[in-house]
């Protein structure tokens, strides 16, 4: 084969394979960043996890959802529920360090960044 060909042979295999952004390693913004592919909105906020949580239950009920599951450990915290038409809404907070929480927020299976902010929001009038 000649060399011309070989580098474009090459080239056809190695293409597929170039990583193409995506990924950070710097924390989301407090005022949060929708990832197009898990369909969550991620914010970094200046909170403990357990202020984090209790914000997070507390936004919940403030929006009137139905709590279906709440509960944290030192490392995490995870709180479920569901709107009025049974959309679920699925909040996970990460401990990041003593002060700072990653919350994830997804509202539905296709992820709704509206109203995702909205409970980002909510749950930020809590701390």
């Amino acid at each position: 084969m000649s060399p011309c060909r070989t580098a474009i042979v090459a080239a056809c295999f190695l293409l597929p394979v170039v990583p193409v952004g995506g990924c950070s390693s710097s924390p989301p913004p407090q005022t949060g960043s929708f990832n197009a592919v898990t369909r969550e909105l991620e914010a970094t906020i200046d909170a403990p996890l357990d202020r984090a949580f209790a914000a997070a239950e507390k936004a919940v009920k403030a929006m009137k959802f139905a709590t279906t599951s709440a509960r944290s450990d030192v490392l995490q915290g995870v709180v479920r529920a569901r709107m009025a038409d049974a959309t679920s809404v699925d909040i996970d907070l990460r401990k990041v360090t003593d002060g700072t929480t990653l919350v994830s927020i997804k509202v539905g299976t296709l992820g709704d960044a509206s109203v995702s902010r909205t409970v980002l929001d909510e749950l930020k009038k809590g701390l």
